[in-house]
Parts: C-alpha cells; sequence; structure tokens
C-alpha cells in the first residue's frame, strides 16, 4: 500500500510518500526514512518507487520525502524540510493524523502506524541527501544542546537526534568544500547545483559542511560558560558512512574525513567501505531490482543498519583509583625471561633471530622519528605517518598515548591475555598459538573479521617481547612463511605484516608510581585486491587499539 503526497512542510515541494507493508503489524521490524540525492537539484521520490516497494517487503514502514531544490529553495531551507521529514517518520501518530485528514486512513495503516510507534527508525540518505541527513543531525544535536527544540519551527523539527536508532549516509559528499573544489577540477561544476545550493560564495562552504562544523560547534561551545555540562554529540545516532572504494562522483575520501571528525568529538560512527564494483549510482540502483548482482548484498546491509545498530559508546571511562590493576593474572610474569641476556636467541634459526633484532631496532627508531607527519588526535591518541621503508605505497603508522594512572605491565599483560582479546578488540576472531619457543616468543596465528563485501583477513606472525633496565616493555611482531597452523581461514585472504608491536614505557623509571607511555606502531599489507589507500586507512584507524585497551584497563576493577 502506498499513500501518496502528504505535506509535512508549507513548501509546495515538501510531500512524502509512505509505503505501508503488506505484512501483518505484528511483524513490522522498523521505519525507514529516504532522502534521495540529485547534486541539491534534481530528483524525485517517484523515482525511488522499486527500491521502497522492496524496502517495505522486508517488513518495513518507509518514508520517501520530495524536499526542495535548487533553484526554489537553498541548503538551509533543504536541511529544514529533511529534519521536518524524519521528525514525520518519528511521530506515527502524527502521520495517522495526516492520512486521517484525507480520509485514507485504513484499518490496516492505522494497525500498522500503532505498530510504529515501538520499533526502530532509521534515516538513509544517498549523495546530496546524505550530505543534507548529516548536517540535520548536526543541527538537530546542536538546537538539543542549547535548549532550543522547543523553539523548532514546527512540532515536527522538535525531535532528539538519540530518537533515530541509526542513520545511514550513502556515497554522500560530507565536506562541500572540498567537493566543489573537485568538481571545478573536473569541470563539472557549472552543471552542478552545489554552489548555488550553498548560497554562491565559496568562502562560505565550509559552514555547510559536516566534516567541519562539528569542529565549529566544539570550539564555539567550549567558549560558551552556559553550555558547559550540555549534551555532546554523544547523543547522535550511530552513523553508518557508506562509500564506494571507487567512486569517481564523490571521492572516498569524504567519507573518511567524515568520520574521523564524528569519532573525533565523540560521535559513533562506522565507515563501510563498498566494493565489488560498486559505483556511486549503483550503491543505490541495486535496490531497484531483485535480480541485480548486488541486491542481497545492498539490502542486507541495510537491514543490518536499520534493525541492528550497536550500542551506544561510552564516551569516557569511569572514575577508577591511581593503583594500577593486577586483575588479568595473579601471577607476575618472570621480566628477566624477556631480556636479551635470557639467552632467547639460542632458540631461534639465526636468520630468525636476527629479524627479531631488526625489529626491534626499527620500532625503538620509530618510537620518536621526526619524520613522521601529524594525522589526527582523538579519544587521547595522537596518530602519525610517514611512508613506508617495506613498500613505498604503504604508511608506517603511529600512535602514541600517555595514561598517568595505568603501568606498562598492565598495557602488557592485558596484550598477553589471549581470551580478553576479543573484550576489547571486535576485530579478531581467533588467535592460536602455532609454535611456542617459550612463553615470551611464540609464532601466532590471528583472523580478523571481515566487513561487508570485504574478506576477512588472516595473518602469521612471531610476537616476542622483552624488557629493558628502566622498566620499558617492548612487544614486536613480524610475517613469517612457517609453521603452517593447523587449522587454516579458508575464507580470509593472508595480509603481512611487515613491522607492528608497541613500546610501553614507564613516565617515572625505577619508581612505585603508576604512568605510561604507550607507543605503537604497524605496517601492513592487507593484499587482495584492496587498494593502498584502503590500507593505509585502516592502518591509520588501529591506533585506536590503545584507546580500547586503556578503556578496558579503566573498566575493569582492579584486584
Amino acid at each position: 500500500m502506498v499513500l501518496r503526497d502528504i505535506r509535512y512542510a508549507p513548501s509546495s515541494a515538501s510531500a512524502l510518500d509512505l509505503y505501508i507493508p503488506a505484512a501483518s503489524p505484528r511483524c513490522l521490524r522498523g521505519v525507514v526514512v529516504y532522502l534521495y540525492g540529485g547534486a541539491w537539484s534534481s530528483g524525485s521520490k517517484f523515482f525511488y518507487a522499486p527500491a521502497a516497494h522492496h524496502l517495505a517487503d522486508q517488513g518495513l514502514l518507509v518514508v520517501v520525502a520530495d524536499y526542495v531544490l535548487v533553484p526554489k529553495g537553498d541548503c538551509l531551507a533543504m536541511v529544514s524540510d529533511v529534519r521536518a521529514a524524519i521528525g514525520a517518520a518519528l511521530d506515527p501518530d502524527w502521520l495517522a493524523a495526516a492520512l486521517a485528514a484525507r480520509g485514507a486512513l485504513s484499518h490496516h495503516a492505522r494497525a500498522v502506524l500503532t505498530a510504529a510507534r515501538s520499533v526502530p527508525v532509521t534515516a538513509i540518505g544517498h549523495s546530496a541527501g546524505g550530505h543534507l541527513l548529516g548536517l540535520a543531525l548536526i543541527d538537530q544535536a546542536v538546537a538539543e544542546m542549547q535548549g532550543l527544540l522547543h523553539a523548532a519551527p514546527s512540532a515536527l523539527h522538535a525531535w532528539s537526534p538519540s530518537s533515530l536508532a541509526a542513520a545511514v549516509t550513502i556515497a554522500a559528499p560530507h565536506d562541500v568544500a572540498d567537493h566543489y573544489q573537485y568538481e571545478l577540477g573536473r569541470s563539472v561544476a557549472h552543471l552542478s547545483g552545489l554552489k548555488p545550493a550553498m548560497g554562491g560564495d565559496a568562502s562560505l562552504f565550509p559552514l555547510f559542511s559536516s566534516s567541519r562544523t562539528i569542529t565549529y560547534w566544539h570550539a564555539w561551545r567550549a567558549a560558551m560558560p552556559r553550555l558547559i555540562g550540555a549534551p555532546d554529540l554523544g547523543a547522535l545516532p550511530h552513523l553508518y558512512v557508506v562509500h564506494p572504494v571507487a567512486d569517481t562522483t564523490v571521492p572516498f575520501s569524504a567519507a573518511s574525513k567524515f568520520v574521523d571528525a564524528l569519532i573525533g568529538h565523540g560521535a559513533a560512527a562506522t565507515l563501510v567501505p563498498l566494493h565489488r564494483g560498486i559505483t556511486h549510482s549503483s550503491a543505490v540502483l541495486a535496490l531497484f531490482d531483485t535480480a541485480h548482482r548486488d541486491y542481497a548484498f545492498t539490502m542486507g546491509l541495510l537491514l543490518r543498519a536499520a534493525l541492528h545498530p550497536p550500542p551506544p559508546v561510552p564516551l569516557a571511562p569511569p572514575s577508577r583509583s591511581p593503583a594500577p590493576p593486577s586483575h588479568l593474572s595473579p601471577q607476575e610474569p618472570d621480566l628477566t625471561a624477556l631480556t636479551p641476556a635470557s639467552g632467547w636467541q639460542a632458540d631461534y634459526p639465526p636468520h630468525l633471530a636476527a629479524r627479531i633484532d631488526a625489529a626491534y631496532a626499527a620500532l625503538v627508531r620509530y618510537e620518536d622519528d621526526p619524520q613522521f607527519v601529524h594525522v589526527t588526535a582523538r579519544s587521547g591518541v595522537t596518530t602519525s605517518r610517514q611512508t613506508s621503508h617495506e613498500n613505498s605505497s604503504l604508511y608506517a603508522v603511529r600512535g602514541v598515548a600517555t595514561y598517568d594512572d595505568l603501568s606498562p605491565l598492565d598495557f602488557y599483560r592485558l596484550l598477553k591475555d589471549i581470551p580478553a582479546r576479543a573484550k576489547w578488540d571486535n576485530m579478531i576472531k581467533r588467535i592460536a598459538t602455532v609454535h611456542e619457543y617459550n612463553p615470551y616468543y611464540k609464532i601466532m596465528h590471528m583472523v580478523f573479521r571481515g566487513g561487508g563485501p570485504v574478506a576477512g583477513r588472516d595473518i602469521l606472525v612471531l610476537a616476542g617481547s622483552r624488557v629493558a633496565a628502566d622498566g620499558t616493555i617492548t612487544v614486536v611482531s613480524f610475517s613469517v612463511n612457517e609453521p603452517q597452523p593447523a587449522e587454516h581461514a579458508p575464507d580470509s585472504v593472508r595480509a603481512t605484516c611487515y613491522t607492528s608491536g608497541y613500546i610501553f614505557r614507564p613516565l617515572h623509571p625505577g619508581a612505585p608510581a603508576p604512568g605510561v607511555r604507550v607507543t605503537y606502531v604497524t605496517c601492513v599489507d592487507l593484499n587482495g585486491w584492496l587498494p593502498a589507500s584502503v590500507t593505509n586507512y585502516v592502518s591509520l584507524q588501529s591506533t585506536a587499539t590503545i584507546a580500547r585497551m586503556a578503556r578496558f584497563l579503566h573498566a575493569t576493577p582492579a584486584n
């Protein structure tokens, strides 16, 4: 059942179509509001009827909204319409009243809308629609922070972002300032509605760029005493930022920049790269035809986001006493066994011992190498990178963080506790010891989960540890070819680890007080058909491991 042209805002363009699933209202799984793209100047809700019908067939109540376009409206008017359209999807009672006013509220429609009060609501936006969705969510969050929702233009504008279960943007240009320069480089700026939609003045385009407005808001908020203690951007729903890696209409960098900004300012976000030849348009057109090669994958991705959003991520760890924890093992490890003087090299073939020496030397060299270029700082971890010596297309990535209430031994114990790994590292699928030379030097087989069309990865590494006289613990790993694991990972691609490891350096050497400087360095090749840019992006994200370990240590009570 389709109920068309329900007016939700004053503009003649501001109407929505409502797709009501035919199944029993008891089977309603969720509500989806879809915002199409079209360079801010074209598009119609009627074009997306096939996709909407297929979503409704999955047990979803679907809202597809028209919004004002150039030249009849600018970006501010578009965002206002998007906010109201989402508000309509969040308010099944409003939808029921709108249908009743036109005599279209059937018994089945009433029952479905009643059921919609208790199911998750997800907003999805493609291309320009995704850009407007990002801006609308941030605008709504800022209005809530300032306590201004009561002054919203209409009741449909007065919703909290936390009312949404999730939001999905697909191939969206979240930084229109960057995208305008990209359009100029492709000589298509004159064909796009971007410039007129953003007001025509390129110097103001950053104000319409979600990746930047988050930072602007935080700077302003810090300078406004009355806003101290106001809700932060953690009130946003979990954002899935979906983007084809091979997109030539909107570069993949638009997605990665937006996710970095979201996570860096306390929001929960997941970057979802699309491969398999998926393009800017096919990322959505796949939903139009059940026979399309990517229909099942795309539909599955949207259903997972809409129906199974992850739980909120805590923005700060609980407070704890400054005493270093000792919860991972009742016994202290014998640190003297980690020293080179313990004779561990005698257990190795000579060529392996030489590689271990080289790995330790590389890790120490990378720790304070001034050639690393700063990339980002978030969750207390500063990330930098430089071109790898082993592969000029890949990055060597470094993450550094300092903790006053933890010790090198805390981190080392956590790293060595294999059963606990899954509790702080959600990418790990399986870890197995293939060969143990002694408790501190092992051949390990690690299997990592994939995502979407990207296969999982597995890696065979030698992992070793040693301690210096000042209490610094260094952990290294690098790829080896043998011995092979007894249990293979047939659905995984074998990755290569050139150099990876940690340096846990005490802030107060020789003193009993806690305090540690953690340095994490990695250079890996994910292999397969992933371009180096994706591998480098994954490596840059991996420094968040430090923050995850610290959160786990902080959250686990000390004995």
